[in-house]
């Protein structure tokens, strides 16, 4: 029903505000005697890939493309979960893996040395490769040049530092030659961290696209040695924007123009210093009185020396004079089948001692949930997200984590209590004195006290962990039940539906080790059971030997009203989703009684499958006020009952007296 008092914006500008109102709250009595794949958000570390930024997997050949495979002694839990999830395949997972401020991408700028012999009449080019590190930029640039920045920063600083290194003469101290000397290309791997330098370039012609295009175009490889010579990517292009053709030629465009967090090594070229050198070389080519053997830069083979599409002595050009890589020396050849090597990657904090990295591990979650990262991963409408599960994250990040769903309320979030946590940890002993006699009951322990700050319906507490096998490693090694949650919840929300309650037969243990799940809650638990309850922790019950079921799917908001059921809670987000989404683009719309009558009848049309099934009634009713009407605000009053679920159950068994005939 519509509040009492008038609900005011809270802004001018044009929006949908939703304001839930619970009516189900209740005084508990003294007990005596859509989209096919749901949608996660994980945050983790791992061994590769970019970082700090959100990126989209939906199956799991990517996932690990992109960050390698699982390994509990280095990356925890966190990297264990979404591979869990994707292994379902049924949800898609918007992945962030984090690095450290002071972590490193490993790189390569390409450097051009060239001269004009006038008495030869011909144009030297020779090249060598440089790399920035946290130090600098080798003997090519003095000073430090630490660097403590995203990908992205990092990216164009190394192209701003790259291209300092143009000179007007280098003088070589061999030969007394002096060579003029720019930047031709930056590589740069997407993420930060030691992976990196197992990274190599190379760059060979294309001929094909050479003949079809008539221009010089260029396939460049990113190279991977880590554990064998593989060629992971493959991209063509040009190393200037080609004025004959609409479509892109210009590699650094070509990349651009890939999905987000597709591109595994960042390659930018200089096309202005590419173009400036073909400027050099035909003004010289004039002054030597030679004609020009190209028309344009787009023609210009820097890397060989061929007209377009020639190959061998007859497409050499003889005013240009590649100097091939020669032991003792600097100078490289761009296509040398072992690749040029990236340098300079490092891990940061994440390299430093046990309490190092943890340190930075939190800071990093902390940071990463907090928006700081990606922003993104605040926004419902750019992350949709059907639920986010803890991975035994520090404390820190669990608080943060906490935050961030309350403010995007629109799941929910599972926390967990780490794999330390003992029945002891979650209980006290508690003795009073009456008298002669001392009476001792259970009570809160620590980690219930510690944990009473989760306390918001938005939230679910879990407290038990287990034993299984890494994935990745197959080594055993000790997780949260929030992993399994990982994954069977998306297989529950596809077979069932999120309003089917996740618990008993539909949310029962699997993966681990016999009888290592603890601490351990049996069907005789009662005291124990009754703290868990009351302290809105959920748990997984005894069955028989090996056999564990869940057996509460309370949210963690204290109040009891039908809004402490996840299963309602996953309905209501749903609702409120659809009915934010039809609302925002609904807005300028006109909103004359017909109007807002026409609109009522079309949600309440939208949901009536609902009722029965997720809900017991559902009523949608569009309208304004004359206050309202005069701001252009229209009135959505939303009535909802949910249907009711039997948690307990009374057996009464009568036992009458024998009936004795003669």
């Amino acid at each position: 029903m519509p509040q009492a008092t008038q609900i005011v914006p809270k802004y001018l500008h044009s929006h949908v505000e939703t304001y839930i109102n619970d009516y189900t709250q209740f005084e508990d009595a003294a007990s005596t005697a859509v989209d096919n794949n749901y949608k996660f958000i994980c945050v983790f570390r791992s061994g590769m890939g970019p970082d700090n930024v959100l990126l989209v997997k939906d199956n799991l050949k990517d996932f690990l493309a992109t960050y390698g495979n699982s390994n509990y002694a280095k990356y925890g839990q966190p990297l264990m979960m979404p591979i869990a999830m994707l292994t379902s395949g049924t949800a898609t997972v918007y992945s962030m893996r984090v690095m450290p401020d002071d972590a490193m991408n490993a790189n390569s700028i390409l450097v051009m040395q060239y001269r004009f012999d006038e008495a030869e009449k011909k144009m030297q080019i020779r090249y060598s490769s440089q790399y920035l590190d946290k130090t600098g930029l080798g003997e090519v640039a003095s000073g430090s040049a630490a660097v403590n920045s995203s990908t992205k920063t990092f990216i164009e600083y190394l192209n701003k530092t790259a291209s300092t290194l143009v000179k007007d003469s280098v003088q070589d101290e061999k030969t007394g030659l002096n060579w003029k000397q720019v930047p031709i290309a930056t590589f740069c791997m997407s993420g930060r961290g030691v992976y990196g330098n197992n990274y190599r370039w190379r760059i060979t012609r294309n001929l094909q696209y050479e003949k079809d295009y008539g221009i010089m175009m260029y396939t460049f490889e990113t190279i991977n040695t880590a554990d064998s010579f593989n060629v992971d990517a493959t991209y063509v292009g040009g190393l200037v924007s080609s004025t004959q053709y609409k479509s892109l030629t210009l590699i650094n465009d070509i990349l651009d123009d890939q999905e987000k967090g597709a591109v595994m090594m960042n390659i930018h070229v200089f096309d202005e210093n590419v173009e400036s050198v073909f400027d050099e070389y035909k003004k010289f080519m004039e002054g030597v009185g030679e004609v020009c053997p190209m028309d344009s830069a787009d023609e210009f083979d820097i890397f060989t020396g061929h007209q377009v599409g020639e190959t061998g002595s007859m497409g050499k050009i003889d005013s240009i004079e590649i100097i091939s890589e020669a032991e003792g020396t600097e100078d490289i050849n761009v296509d040398r089948l072992q690749g040029v090597a990236l340098m300079g990657g490092d891990d940061g904090a994440f390299a430093g001692d046990e309490d190092t990295v943890a340190k930075a591990t939190t800071q990093c979650y902390v940071k990463a949930f907090s928006g700081v990262y990606d922003n993104t991963i605040l926004s419902d409408r750019r992350t949709p997200c059907d639920a986010i599960l803890d991975a035994d994250y520090p404390f820190e990040a669990k608080e943060i984590l906490a935050e961030m769903i309350n403010t995007r309320e629109s799941c929910l979030a599972y926390i967990d209590a780490g794999t330390e946590t003992t029945k002891s940890k979650m209980l006290a002993i508690q003795t009073a004195s009456s008298g002669k006699d001392k009476e001792t009951k259970l009570v809160p322990g620590e980690v219930i006290n510690q944990y009473a700050v989760f306390n918001t319906r938005n939230l679910v507490k879990e407290f038990q962990h287990y034993t299984t096998k890494d994935p990745g490693t197959n080594k055993k090694c000790e997780v949260t039940v929030t992993y399994f949650y990982a994954q069977s919840l998306a297989r529950h929300y596809k077979n069932y539906g999120s309003w089917v309650p996740f618990v008993k037969s539909r949310c029962q243990l699997s993966g681990h080790i016999k009888n290592s799940l603890e601490p351990a809650v049996d069907d005789l638990s009662y005291e124990f059971k009754e703290i868990l309850y009351n302290n809105r922790f959920n748990y997984f019950e005894t069955i028989d030997e090996n056999t564990y079921q869940r057996a509460a799917q309370n949210t963690a908001q204290p109040e009891n009203s039908d809004l402490m059921e996840e299963n309602n809670m996953n309905t209501l987000f749903a609702l409120k989703k659809q009915l934010e989404r039809d609302c925002w683009n609904s807005l300028y719309d006109f909103t004359s009684s017909e109007d807002r009558a026409r609109f009522s009848e079309s949600e309440n049309a939208k949901f009536a499958s609902w009722i029965g099934s997720r809900l017991d009634t559902l009523n949608i009713i569009f309208d304004a006020n004359e206050w309202e009407a005069e701001r252009s605000i229209v009135h959505c009053y939303v009535s909802v009952q949910f249907r009711n679920l039997m948690k307990r159950v009374i057996i009464e068994i009568d036992v009458n007296k024998r009936n004795f005939t003669a």
